[in-house]
């Protein structure tokens, strides 16, 4: 069953008392419940942040101290540390407190090495224990805390210290060593058990194995209560590489009267571990994992389903781990971690945790990567019953969970986080914590490292201000300004409070962007204007008469958006009666504002006219008939920053005709052999070529008004019958594939010509008709001229552009154009008559021509026909 205790004695060893307590009591659960008790969801996330107070001389934001007191414990050093060390010790050789020898206690041991020693500022050793100073009368010595190591002379009691790492000194005030020195080193710490031996190791698996087992320092649970494949598991997962190096270590010192515990849960936070507590103590590390179970309303008990999300202030988008950077002299420094896109949407929800056994960026940005994703990611929870037949379901499992009328999930992913067994009802309750595997990739975020010297300085006032621009575009293609600004604090003393404040060049009064009494080491300025010089003040407030300090400026323009859009692909150009439609596909970059649409009448970009911009993917580009013309698109976004063009080369685009009488033109223009027949059917009636006869005036008289008559009768007809015609056209409509039609009367005040025109043009799927009707009357020239043309072609010529001088009638094709034309001047006493008809077919073609001419003044009839094939 889950849950069950047993009784071991797990002593609060750090505290001074020894508590009779069970695995679950001491992990801080109740007898019956089986937590994830760690740096997991329901610890690490959702409790509150790990202070280490003010008593530890190791972790500070700044320049280390020295502990002197025999009542003090030695710390106990896990892995690689800058370690201050307690001074049990000190001794003076006269009175003129100018020579002392002094013993520094470093760690618990055996350890593995003490080395880079310094005096304050002045470096007696090296990195590889080499002693490097000049100083005269200054000696020491290392003991690394064996059992059987040696007394130090120094020591008139000649104790060993026996299992104490310490260093004994002899100090001599002179230049470069005087006042009340801070003496530091840097530890490889604890030899501790692996199954490798008893070795130096930064593991947080067997370190954590070490502190729960030792009898002398630790919590001393006897080892038959420790689950070890567990541990292995957990060291293998720590070990293994990540670009190079293990994914997790450890390096944390133990310098405080703390409960065991708060150790335990501040070594845990550092590499994502969590116990659990059955009939062992097992160490996990929370990891992407495989579903165990399904589960759905078939195994939830009646009633016993609830579920809840976070709210807003339990997920933060602001996250500052503070860790231990030892390329700044292994001072505690800060990690902020922001959601941008939430802090703009929702304000800023800020979070903080102390992960000081961390001392590599990396880490420190997995760790980061983590705690941000799990805030976006887990934001369902739930809890529920079950039976017996699904109490095998463990704390740390994975199960999917299937409820869709209540919650919609169907086989949702969970992880355990608790189970707790509800006695003698035979019912369990599981309590689970939204599950994405994506939260445990090893993927880091970056960690702003500061700048420092190679050797330590003391500093009383902030410095190393440096500011960033970190600005980003938003979710509405905006660019969203953003300052990041980073410093460090005084070394010398810890400040009362901080101070950031802002403003733009040229103005007088600071804004107050930032007061607080956490020692933080960086924030960002957000709501700003692009293309202004901002000036950044940071300083503190001291501790001991609440004055505020000179501090640090910097200045930085506020930047804008420099990366252009991606360039625009796929563009089309495509006639359309007098028109190119161009249609192309726009780059997916969410700050895009419009595209600029280029043209020219010859393929060369470089010449190209802008005739365009648009925020579509299609622009209709008016050019008239039959014109080629070339394209070049490109995307310009919100800031200005112009992209790359859609190619080189240009698109190309021919329009098509914009009414029926450009296409007779064109085909007219590009045929000579129909262009020569028009102009033989347009010719004037050669008399000669005729048989005059001499006529009665008075009855051709009669005869001219009786056919004027008849042409004014045909002209009314042929207008009704095109207008029968226009209107059936209108009702085929929807059979053909395109249409075109016009009609209207036009007059010109200035010369009194009247234009009667209508036009019938359409195109089906086999062939094409074009009909005109034209009337003018001209009542300064008492002339009346009407013109019917009917022209129909098969679909081949209507989707044609013919070039070749007798490709119509050559091409086999069926065409017919038939014209009508009549002619009445009053004032010449004229009218003539004229009609052609062009037929062309598979076999050839034909032309025919008849006309007359009647002249009341010279009492004349001429008549011509001919015909050629």
């Amino acid at each position: 069953m889950p849950g069950a205790a047993i009784g071991a004695l797990l002593g609060f060893v750090l505290s001074g008392t020894g508590l009779g307590i069970g695995i679950a009591g001491f992990l801080g659960i109740s007898v019956g419940t089986l937590w994830m008790v760690g740096a997991s969801l329901g610890s690490l996330f959702d409790g509150p942040d790990t202070d280490l107070g003010d008593s530890t001389p190791n972790y500070t934001f700044g320049q280390l101290s020295n502990t002197k007191s025999q009542m003090l414990p030695i710390p106990i050093v896990y892995g690689r540390c800058r370690v201050g060390g307690n001074i049990f010790m000190q001794t003076f050789y006269d009175d003129t407190l100018q020579k002392m020898d002094m013993l520094v206690g470093v760690s618990e041991g055996p350890i593995q090495s003490i080395k880079s020693i310094y005096a304050s500022d002045t470096e007696l050793t090296d990195a590889n224990g080499d002693i490097t100073h000049e100083l005269e009368e200054v000696t020491l010595n290392v003991h690394l805390g064996e059992p059987d190591q040696v007394a130090d002379s120094r020591d008139p009691s000649g104790s060993t210290y026996a299992n104490v790492a310490y260093v004994g000194l002899t100090l001599k005030a002179q230049d470069g060593l005087s006042g009340n020195p801070t003496i530091s080193s840097i530890v490889e710490g604890r030899k501790i058990w692996t199954p490798a031996g008893t070795v130096f190791s930064r593991n947080p698996a067997w370190i954590v194995y070490d502190f729960l087992t030792n009898t002398r320092y630790g919590v001393g649970v006897p080892q038959d209560l420790i689950d070890l494949d567990s541990f292995m598991a957990s060291a293998d997962y720590c070990d293994a590489l990540v670009e190079g190096e293990p994914r997790f270590t450890l390096d944390y010192i133990i310098d405080t009267h703390r409960p065991a515990v708060d150790h335990l849960q501040s070594m845990l936070a550092c590499f994502r571990g969590y116990f659990l507590a059955r009939d062992k103590i097992e160490l996990h590390v929370e990891q992407a994992g495989s579903v165990y179970k399904a589960l759905g309303p078939d195994n939830f008990v009646k009633d016993s389903f609830s579920w809840w999300q976070k709210s807003g202030d339990d997920s933060p988008n602001r996250i500052t781990l503070e860790w231990i950077d030892p390329d700044n002299h292994y001072e505690q420094s800060s990690a902020v971690f922001e959601y941008q896109e939430d802090m703009q949407a929702r304000g800023v929800f800020e979070k903080s945790f102390s992960v000081l056994g961390v001392t590599r960026s990396s880490q420190v940005g997995r760790l980061g990567n983590y705690l941000m994703e799990t805030a976006k990611r887990v934001q369902n929870f739930c809890s529920f019953q079950v039976g017996l037949q699904d109490a095998d379901i463990e704390a740390g499992e994975i199960v999917s969970l299937t409820y869709p009328d209540f919650t919609g999930w169907d086989a949702k992913p969970f992880r355990v986080v608790a189970v707790q067994d509800q006695g003698d009802s035979g019912l369990v309750t599981i309590t689970c914590a939204e599950y994405d595997a994506t939260v445990y990739g090893d993927d880091a975020l970056p960690v702003q490292t500061p700048i420092v010297d190679p050797t330590p300085v003391t500093y009383d006032d902030v410095y190393a201000l440096v500011l960033d621009d970190i600005g980003y575009i938003a979710e509405d293609g905006t660019w969203f300004p953003v300052i990041r600004a980073t410093w460090q604090n005084p070394s010398d003393y810890t400040p009362a409070a901080l101070n950031v404040r802002w403003r733009y060049d040229g103005d007088t009064e600071w804004n107050l962007h930032l007061n607080t009494s956490r020692m933080t080491t960086q924030t960002t300025i957000t709501g700003l204007t692009t293309g202004e010089d901002l000036e950044v003040w940071v300083n503190c407030v001291k501790p001991n008469n609440g004055g505020e300090t000179t501090g640090a400026t910097a200045t930085l323009s506020v930047g804008r958006d420099v990366t252009p859009p991606a360039a625009p692909t796929s563009l089309t150009a495509t006639g359309w009666f007098g028109n190119i439609d161009l249609e192309w596909v726009n780059p997916a970059d969410k700050d895009l504002n419009y595209v600029e649409v280029w043209e020219n009448a010859i393929d060369n970009r470089a010449t190209a006219v802008k005739i365009a911009e648009t925020n579509g993917t299609s622009y209709q580009r008016y050019v008239g008939s039959f014109i080629t013309r070339y394209y070049w698109v490109r995307a310009v976004d919100f800031s200005g920053n112009v992209g790359a063009w859609n190619a080189t080369a240009g698109t190309a685009g021919n329009s098509d005709q914009e009414n029926h009488q450009d296409f007779v033109d064109l085909v007219l223009q590009e045929n000579p052999y129909l262009a020569e027949v028009q102009s033989d059917l347009n010719s004037a009636i050669t008399l000669g070529d005729t048989t005059i006869k001499t006529i009665d005036l008075p009855a051709y008289e009669q005869r001219i008004a009786d056919r004027i008559d008849e042409v004014n009768d045909d002209i009314m007809t042929q207008v009704n019958t095109y207008a029968d015609g226009t209107i059936d056209a209108m009702l085929d409509a929807s059979e053909a594939i395109s249409a075109v039609r016009d009609a209207g009367i036009i007059t010109d005040p200035a010369t009194g010509l009247t234009s009667i025109y209508a036009l019938d043009a359409y195109k089906t799927a086999n062939d094409a008709r074009v009909s005109t009707v034209e009337v003018d009357l001209d009542a300064v020239e008492s002339t009346l001229t009407s013109k019917v043309t009917l022209a129909q072609v098969d679909a081949r010529i209507a989707g044609a552009v013919f070039g070749d001088a007798g490709e119509l009638l050559l091409s086999g094709m069926d065409a017919r154009i038939v014209t009508v034309e009549e002619g009445l001047d009053a004032v010449e006493g004229t009218l003539i008559e004229k009609a052609s008809v062009v037929d062309v077919n598979a076999l050839g073609g034909r032309i025919g021509t008849a006309e007359s001419r009647l002249d009341g003044q010279d009492a004349e009839i001429a008549l011509l026909a001919t015909s050629q094939e």
